[in-house]
């Protein structure tokens, strides 16, 4: 490789040698300064670049890439203002150890702190949020530099994907011209002489990741022989849980996030926290849980409490846990089941599996006989018919899954690090460049929230159910609905649009679904389709105060 001047020379580089390590998607927003970089994306080989109108949202597409894969893609942005909009993105993928790459471009030092246009202090701008930060400096034909710049981003994408994933900054300091020439007709440079490198396949630095087999404390091993407690499967393996509850001889919860539910598992929980008889003696948590109140409590209980995580991350909310163990969960599983011998008594399970299967059966009869869809029945039947990949709003849907869906695809992704609705549309489209079967389930002020990622460039074909009940319905469950004046205004704040007219400015394929059979096939489209559902609130409310009747019986 050459360049023609040292802007596009640095570009090339940096690009390169993400290639290398296995990223392919890139994604940017249009920008000047930010031009080396792009032309650079879009000029490679091995590297899909698509365009987003948003940094926001292109951040969040990069997001559901990396949240999908394992691999981060990497966002491109201009200088100034542009590099803020991609904080939504950065604490989300900081909290839910997510690896991303940020390329944020920048003006050279010379036009730093003398008011110049779109110019700020951008190194470092994430602080605490990204894994490794590093800027490259303006481009310098010396004999170092390209090694300094390949190496660099061996240790970003290395800190991207270590332990725990996350975010990294490369700050890329671009002095004109900026578009690959000598002379662009407002600024000159002198051709970069200097080899770029990159002659074979590997990069500068190949990367490895090992997993190493804990230790487990004696204390510990003989607490789980002598109880009887619950699996929670949270972000981690179902496999492995269910291996694990086998072993023991424990019910194994499996929460919505950890996908594949099915019925040799605990997943109606939540409706069981009555019942005394169900009450553990012990808890292993694998990754992080807690998406429902109910959830929380049995976190929150007085009892012997292990957290599991690969990273070693103090997933503990409410500070009960009595262990700590890095692993991941099959490497847990595999100590656990040469420490111990295989439960052969396993009524404790069997009541568990008992009252769950009662449960379910009882929430069925009750959403089935409807003739109207609810809110609970949605969730049911798209978690059911999704094939592969389940990607859910992380407010009210989540909930609603982790609720009422009894069986759940292999995959579901929900932006539950820090749980904000923003950026849904933008991850869910990056989480389809992974899977073309996927399927997107949230609420309309989601929807609305990120309705501008739908102008992203090159949409993979998706399907999106949008459960339209006028407003942010989860308040309702909150203190608020009960004490706040102006409720309505204040917190579910109902929009009022017709979302078969955002539909068609985006050219979306749209499905009007007002009855349970309405909802009929939700994947199968080579487009982008929008299952419109509306829910009457207030037959919604009724619906879920029926099912807490029926199931207090249980």
């Amino acid at each position: 490789m050459t360049a023609p001047n040292p802007s596009t020379a640095l570009a090339r580089v940096v690009v390169d040698e993400l290639t290398r390590h296995g990223l392919s998607q890139f994604v940017a927003a249009p920008g000047s300064r930010s031009a080396a970089a792009v032309i650079a994306s879009a000029s490679h080989p091995d590297t899909n670049l698509r365009m987003s109108l948003d940094e926001r949202s292109a951040a969040f597409f990069a997001l559901g890439v990396g949240r999908a894969s394992g691999i981060p893609s990497a966002v491109i942005c201009t200088s100034g203002s542009a590099v803020a909009n991609l904080m939504p993105a950065v604490v989300e993928a900081a909290a839910a150890g997510v690896p991303l790459v940020l390329l944020t471009c920048d003006r050279p030092p010379e036009l730093h702190n003398t008011g110049a246009n779109q110019t700020m202090a951008q190194t470092g701008f994430f602080d605490r949020q990204t894994r490794f930060a590093a800027d490259l400096g303006p481009g310098e034909d010396r004999p170092e530099t390209v090694n300094m710049w390949r190496t660099t981003v061996d240790q970003a994408v290395s800190a991207a994907m270590g332990s725990p994933p996350g975010p990294v900054q490369i700050n890329l300091v671009f002095r004109e011209p900026t578009s690959p020439v000598t002379d662009d007709g407002r600024a000159t440079a002198e051709p970069f002489q200097s080899p770029l490198g990159g002659e074979g396949a590997r990069p500068s630095v190949s990367l490895g990741f090992v997993s190493i087999v804990p230790e487990l404390p004696q204390d510990l091993i003989s607490d789980v022989d002598a109880r009887r407690g619950v699996v929670v499967c949270g972000e981690s393996s179902p496999e492995a849980a269910r291996s694990l509850g086998d072993h023991l001889g424990w019910p194994v919860l499996i929460e919505a996030r950890a996908g594949g539910r099915s019925d040799d598992v605990v997943t109606a929980y939540q409706h069981l926290g009555h019942r005394e008889d169900l009450i553990p003696e012990m808890v292993i948590r694998l990754g992080a849980a807690g998406v429902s109140s109910s959830m929380l409590r049995l976190l929150g209980m007085d009892i012997p409490q292990v957290m599991v995580d690969p990273h070693g991350r103090w997933l503990d909310p409410m500070r009960s846990a009595a262990w700590s163990i890095r692993a991941d969960a099959h490497s847990f599983w595999r100590v656990m089941s040469d420490k111990l011998p295989r439960a052969t008594d396993t009524t404790w399970r069997d009541t568990w599996l008992g009252a769950d299967s009662e449960v379910r059966k009882i929430i069925d009869q009750v959403v089935d006989g409807y003739d109207h869809l609810t809110s609970a029945r949605v969730a049911r039947d798209v978690a059911a018919a999704t094939p592969r990949t389940l990607v859910v709003g992380s407010s009210l849907p989540i909930r609603d899954v982790d609720a009422f869906s009894w069986r759940t695809p292999h995959q579901v992704v929900s932006n539950r690090g820090l749980s904000g609705i923003d950026g849904f549309v933008s991850t869910t489209l990056g989480v389809a460049t992974t899977d073309p079967m996927t399927v997107g389930l949230c609420g309309d002020l989601t929807f609305l929230h990120d309705n501008n990622g739908l102008l992203l460039e090159q949409k993979p074909s998706l399907t999106l159910v949008v459960v339209d009940n006028r407003g942010g319905r989860m308040f309702e469950e909150l203190p608020h609905a009960r004490h706040a004046p102006q409720f309505d205004r204040l917190f579910t704040t109902p929009h009022g649009r017709d979302l078969a007219i955002l539909a068609d400015f985006h050219d979306l394929e749209y499905v009007l679904a007002e009855a349970p059979e309405d909802l009929g096939e939700i994947t199968g489209t080579d487009s982008i389709r929008l299952i419109h559902v509306p829910i009457d609130p207030v037959k919604d409310r009724e619906a879920r105060e029926q099912i807490k009747q029926a199931v207090s019986q249980v």
